[in-house]
């Protein structure tokens, strides 16, 4: 599943799942990357033959995405993978939760990474071709209380997922999603109650939570030509929910 010779833009890769997923693009032959507010670089994370560009981008503000979008096109480097992976949470019963909350979340979640996502597509529409990958969640599936703008606003994403994966499959664009389970990530270990965790890998087959790299293998395999048949797909990471 080599990607050597591909472009890769990747948003919210300073940590976490995004962090992850950097690095197994790294070692697996990137040709370029844009990363969208990676904070700093080991000397040893850029291998020799890549070129790094670092990108300043605020998914809460509109006037950010654009400028970041128009930043990357100007480089006029043609596009083949691009990985929506940034995101925020806000965790609370519905009652208890101001509706200025949800839609900021949702400006995050789901209307700037689509507006994202535009300026991005006019590269591979231009060059004809390239894979689209959506970091979803699993609680867009599966709707779990106390959730409910974050799960809405991923089943959103799924949802564009879907709908995007056939308007631009004649530009040769595949458009996936990977919906995570519960991943050992600082996000998750900030919204989710330490107690919660046991009881979660509990109800996993495999008895454990994800780790970053578990995601960033699927995310790697949906960005490389070995999936070059697989579209409009949301494929679970999670262990095998009981």
């Amino acid at each position: 599943m080599d990607l050597s010779g591909k472009t890769a833009v990747i948003t919210g890769c300073n940590r976490g799942i995004g962090e992850a997923i950097f690095d197994k693009f790294m070692s697996n032959g990137i040709k370029n990357v844009f990363t969208c507010n990676r904070s700093s670089l080991n000397c040893f994370e850029i291998r020799v033959g890549c070129t790094w560009h670092n990108i300043k981008l605020d998914l809460a503000n509109v006037d950010s995405v654009k400028q970041a979008g128009k930043a990357i096109l100007t480089h006029n480097i043609p596009i083949d993978i691009l990985v929506n992976n940034a995101a925020t949470i806000d965790t609370g019963l519905f009652q208890m939760t101001k509706i200025d909350n949800m839609k900021n979340l949702f400006d995050v979640n789901f209307f700037n990474t689509l507006l994202f996502t535009q300026y991005i597509v006019k590269s591979m529409v231009k060059h004809t071709g390239g894979s689209i990958i959506n970091v979803a969640s699993t609680s867009g599936l599966d709707n779990p209380s106390g959730r409910l703008a974050y799960s809405a606003s991923k089943a959103a994403l799924i949802s564009a997922t879907s709908t995007l994966s056939k308007e631009l499959a004649r530009s040769q664009i595949r458009v996936n999603a990977v919906a995570p389970g519960l991943t050992m990530t600082r996000m998750a270990k900030e919204s989710t109650p330490e107690d919660l965790y046991a009881s979660y890998a509990d109800g996993v087959c495999l008895g454990r939570l994800a780790s970053p790299e578990d995601i960033a293998s699927v995310v790697k395999f949906l960005a490389s030509d070995e999936s070059s048949y697989v579209n409009g797909q949301t494929i679970r990471v999670d262990g095998g929910m009981k």
